[in-house]
């Protein structure tokens, strides 16, 4: 029954926004950037773990927004530009949407490579857990992806900006909110649930 599962339907409807706003946007080498990726760990966990992992296992699709992420240089390198009046710096070219899911994912992933390290540095005993958190629940990072989305729109939709338009300043609260974030995240992953439901009810 693992149709049933709340997590399978959620990172299909992550998938499907993905691919048509990717097909909407004209946006083919982060597509086929994030699909070679994909099958790229399928083929590598297949070889790591024979029978247990392979490219269509369940357990390789957990991970999209990895794929998603990497893939997103294409866009970046891109479109990534100064903006003339200098605000900051503009994605141009993918949609107000896609930017933000490629910013996201990238201040996200940044961040929690900063806190990997810290593991590593520091408590060696929550690495495996953090690793974990990331493969295998995506909820959790979904959830916070979003948030971060929806802060970074409003910041500009508040300023009366372009969606696409990132500051130094934007991205470095982002960036503490996501480190934040992940962090109690990795502490305790109800009080990450509880925030989320107490700033939306």
């Amino acid at each position: 029954m693992a149709w049933l599962d709340p997590t399978l339907w959620l990172l299909s409807a992550y998938i499907a926004v993905f691919a048509v706003l990717s097909f909407r946007k004209q946006q083919f080498n982060w597509l086929w950037g994030s699909i070679v990726l994909w099958l790229g760990f399928g083929v590598l966990s297949s070889h790591l773990l024979p029978g247990v992992l392979g490219i269509t296992h369940l357990g390789n699709a957990y991970p999209v927004y990895g794929y998603i992420t990497l893939a997103a240089l294409f866009p970046l390198a891109a479109n990534w530009q100064a903006d003339p009046q200098g605000r900051g710096y503009l994605l141009n070219g993918c949609g107000g949407f896609l930017a933000l899911l490629a910013v996201s994912g990238w201040v996200q992933h940044l961040s929690f490579a900063l806190l990997l390290t810290l593991f590593y540095w520091q408590a060696l005993i929550l690495l495996p857990s953090a690793l974990l958190n990331y493969a295998l629940l995506p909820l959790h990072w979904m959830a916070c992806q979003a948030m971060l989305m929806l802060l970074m729109w409003l910041h500009r939709r508040i300023g009366q900006q372009p969606v696409f338009l990132f500051s130094a300043l934007q991205l470095q609260g982002v960036f503490l909110i996501s480190l934040l974030m992940q962090a109690v995240l990795f502490v305790h992953p109800q009080v990450l649930w509880w925030l989320i439901g107490w700033l939306f009810r």
